[in-house]
This record gives C-alpha cells, structure tokens and sequence, in this order.
C-alpha cells in the first residue's frame, strides 16, 4: 500500500507482516513509477490497483484559485490517471493480466456545492475509467466503484451539524 501517511500498524487487518508500506505523494509522477517499478521488483507482478487517493475540503468555486483547483484536480484525477498508466505495462505482459479499481464518488453525478471541482474531476475519473476498461479489455478490467457517502471522522465538517449529515446520508 502507499500514502502520504503510513497506516496504524494497531488498526484492525493491520500487521508488519501482511502489509508493505510505502509513503509516496500519488500525484508526482516520477514518484508513482518508482513505486510501481519497486512493486514489480519485490513481487514480481502487479495484479490489483486501488485507486483511493482524493477528497477536497469545502469552498465556494469562486473563491478557489486555480492552484487549488490545480490541485484538486491532480489528487481526484490525474493521480489515478498516472498510475493507471504506469501499471499499464506489466499488467498487459502477466498472462492473467489485472484490474484497476478507481474509487469515485456520488459528486460526479449529482450537484457538489462546495466541493465543484472535487466532483468535475471525480466526473472525469469515471469517464476515464469506461474509456479504459474499453480499450485495454479483456486483459486489463478497469471498474469505478462510488460508494456514496462515507462516514468519516471529517463527514460532519464538512456536511455541517449531525442533522445536515442524516439528511445527506439519507438520500
């Protein structure tokens, strides 16, 4: 696995022994290559990407910079894009090929006030993935997974007090 902050070896599922983890910005690609090619070297094989890097914090569209939006859109799109692409070769050279999960988010099809460029660039990782799973199928499977909202130590920030939160997460 790799993040910008490795996981707590305590959490559940967590152990030394069953996780490798490397600390890797995903949205730099020479980084994101040099995972990978490491990857390869250690196992031999890449069989299963999750792409779950993203998130925005709230803010008005017109106040966001084009820095922000920059980096929203690198960290929601273009980093999925980026690896999807460096794994691209060696999974086409595996025999059973591999799959590449991108994770969006209900933002890409519904109205995201708040968090606009979160959902456009989510919106194009859907887009991107259809456009994948066609042109490298059958040996690559690319599938989008959104999951809707997802109750998070940050989910009542972001969608206000506890009852704006059950109104969102009732729909």
């Amino acid at each position: 696995t790799c993040g910008r902050s490795e996981p707590d070896p305590e959490a559940p599922g967590q152990s030394s022994s069953s996780v490798h983890f490397s600390r890797v910005d995903v949205r730099d690609d020479a980084q994101v290559r040099t995972w990978a090619a490491d990857i390869v070297q250690r196992r031999g094989r890449i069989d299963v990407v999750v792409n779950n890097a993203g998130g925005s914090p709230f803010g008005r569209f017109e106040t966001g910079s084009a820095r922000y939006q920059r980096a929203i859109t690198e960290l929601n799109f273009l980093s999925a894009a980026q690896l999807a692409n460096a794994v691209h070769p060696v999974m086409m050279a595996q025999e059973q090929g591999g799959s590449i999960i991108n994770i969006t988010s209900i933002s890409a099809r519904r109205p995201s006030p708040g968090t606009a460029v979160y959902g456009a660039a989510k919106a194009a990782l859907e887009s991107l993935t259809g456009s994948l799973a066609v042109e490298w199928a059958p040996h690559i499977r690319v599938n989008a997974v959104s999951c809707g909202l997802v109750a998070t130590e940050g989910a009542v920030d972001h969608y206000g007090n506890p009852d704006s939160y059950a109104r969102v997460a009732a729909t």
